[in-house]
């Protein structure tokens, strides 16, 4: 997974006014994705990219 589908869901939630999201996703985040949560993360967005094993976490608390 990589920095353009980040960007997409943060433009999108941004555009409805959101300011928090998860992303999952069944595979990885390559280090561009990374990057870029990071650089929202630091702008007043908050965007938490999980996989299916942190999705398996939450419910199993």
């Amino acid at each position: 997974m990589g920095r353009e589908e980040i960007q997409k869901l943060a433009g999108a939630a941004m555009m409805d006014g959101v300011k928090n999201a998860i992303f999952i996703t069944t595979s990885t985040y390559n280090e561009n994705a990374l990057e870029t949560a990071r650089a929202l993360n630091k702008n007043g967005f908050n965007i938490n990219l999980w996989t299916t094993k942190d999705l398996l976490a939450f419910i199993n608390k």
